[in-house]
């Protein structure tokens, strides 16, 4: 938000401080719908947020992306990330036949 008459904001700005100063102090909270307020419900496995993802599903993720781009740079990539994963071997034989084409 821009205001253009520059006495004017001043005078906002030094209102909304005072306003929300005034809550603040010795522990005043706003009073209720002042504010908005999140709450999180938690799921059942009792994780709450954005959580890494287990091994296996990343690299997963990342092999079916590479076989969706259908590319030797992608597939080649996905090797050379995960040489140990369950998923190599099928790269290689895509990554063969991509470089035949």
């Amino acid at each position: 938000m821009y205001i253009r008459n520059s006495r004017i904001t001043p005078l906002i700005v030094a209102t909304v401080f005072l306003s929300f100063s005034t809550f603040c102090v010795a522990g005043n909270l706003p009073p209720k719908g002042l504010f908005v307020e999140v709450k999180h419900k938690k799921s059942k496995d009792m994780t709450v947020g954005n959580t890494a993802r287990p091994g296996d599903v990343a690299i997963k993720q990342e092999y079916d992306a590479a076989v969706t781009a259908n590319s030797e740079k992608a597939l080649a990539l996905f090797i050379a990330r995960h040489p140990n994963s369950k998923w190599t071997a099928d790269a290689q034989k895509r990554l063969i036949k991509v470089q035949g084409k």
